[in-house]
């Protein structure tokens, strides 16, 4: 098959789908509104960003989005298959060129890309769907609710919707991190503390993480936590320079050991990142179902989310989770992990069977072919 991606090429959903498909003898390709057209073989994750210019790129690009339209109408019946990964709203405006592009079009729901569309978003989204072979989600709790939605705006895609999970490939890096570096070694490499319990809070820089508010809630039993723990917030991803120094701002008034994490960790940092943080706080206001939760729960450690996310698959599973109701319950909850960790982490540990069964390479990758070639067929 010869397949395109429409997407940010850098992101790691579409790299790990991608590279399933390269490994199978496919020929991929990436359509970046910041770049144009790469192959992906060829080209390493990252490169897109370095050639657009990095952060704040679709602030300065935004004429190459409104030149892809016919940047896309060139790519017309070039390709047997074309993937919108993550529908932002401006992919509606391109419906119909998309469409041309190849016999098979799915487009995949990532979970913000609905969760947080606005009305105005989901009717320019709309185009998309309708003409979409398939829509493809990584929750089905998720699923149906889109369902419903789009269902009251005029579109039938019950028929459509399709669960195909997202691989994440992320999960044989930890593997090999966990055989290669012991404990002491991967906190030296990542600039963390011996010693210390390592408390991961939130999975990314976004607002919608409420760092400030788990900061707020740890700082109530502070005085119990500062000697037992060190907090770690990976701030990389997503976050605005006033959110970096709100969350600054919140540390400051507390005795709380902290580490402020604002580089990009290559993904055996990453990996290193999942082992030796031992909690994993993340109580997001919203999600689909987070990769950087399952990669806690692949390196066998303990998370504590919120009661309001749409884990459901998790507990059918058989996973092991902490739940609040509120992030204001978040410190006490953490608190009571650590007086019996040894135990928690025994108890997590089954969490590694349950993600691999899940999202897994093997797991997952086969859903996608047997998806392409059904709608190849029809």
């Amino acid at each position: 098959m010869k397949i395109l991606f429409i997407a940010n090429v850098d992101s790691v959903y579409t790299r790990e789908l991608a590279g399933s498909f390269l490994a199978e003898g496919h020929e991929v390709h990436g359509f970046d509104p910041r770049v144009g057209f790469l192959d992906l073989a060829s080209v390493p994750r990252g490169a897109a960003q370095i050639v657009s210019g990095g952060k704040g790129l679709f602030r300065r690009v935004l004429h190459k989005l409104r030149g892809g339209s016919k940047r896309l109408s060139g790519a017309q019946g070039c390709y047997d298959v074309v993937n919108v990964h993550y529908c932002a709203p401006w992919y509606g405006d391109w419906a119909n060129e998309i469409r041309a592009i190849a016999p098979v079009f799915v487009c995949s729901v990532w979970g913000s890309d609905y969760i947080k569309a606005s009305d105005e978003d989901k009717e320019r989204q709309k185009p998309l769907y309708d003409l979409a072979d398939a829509v493809s989600f990584n929750n089905e709790v998720i699923k149906d609710a889109f369902v419903l939605d789009f269902n009251a705006r005029g579109s039938n895609l019950g028929h459509k919707a399709r669960l195909a999970r997202l691989p994440l490939g992320v999960f044989t890096t930890i593997r090999e991190a966990e055989r290669t570096f012991n404990r002491q070694a991967a906190l030296r490499i990542l600039g963390l503390p011996s010693g210390r319990t390592i408390v991961c809070c939130g999975t990314n820089g976004r607002l919608i993480q409420q760092h400030v508010d788990i900061v707020s809630s740890m700082n109530k039993v502070g005085n119990r936590l500062s000697t037992l723990c060190h907090l770690v917030f990976p701030m990389a991803y997503g976050s605005t320079r006033e959110g970096v120094q709100a969350l600054k701002d919140a540390l400051a008034c507390t005795d709380l050991e902290y580490t402020i994490s604002e580089s990009f960790l290559p993904d055996q940092e990453v990996a290193l990142l999942r082992l030796v943080s031992d909690v994993l706080v993340q109580v997001q206001e919203h999600d689909m179902f987070s990769g950087a939760m399952q990669e806690s729960m692949m390196a066998g450690k303990v998370v504590l989310t919120g009661s309001w996310l749409p884990y459901e698959m998790l507990d059918r599973a058989g996973g092991y989770l902490h739940r609040v109701d509120s992030v204001c319950e978040v410190g006490e909850r953490v608190l009571q992990i650590l007086g019996d960790l040894d135990a928690e982490l025994e108890r997590a540990s089954v969490n590694r069977v349950v993600v691999e069964k899940i999202s897994g390479p093997k797991a997952t990758f086969p859903e996608w072919v047997r998806l392409y070639k059904e709608l190849q067929s029809k």
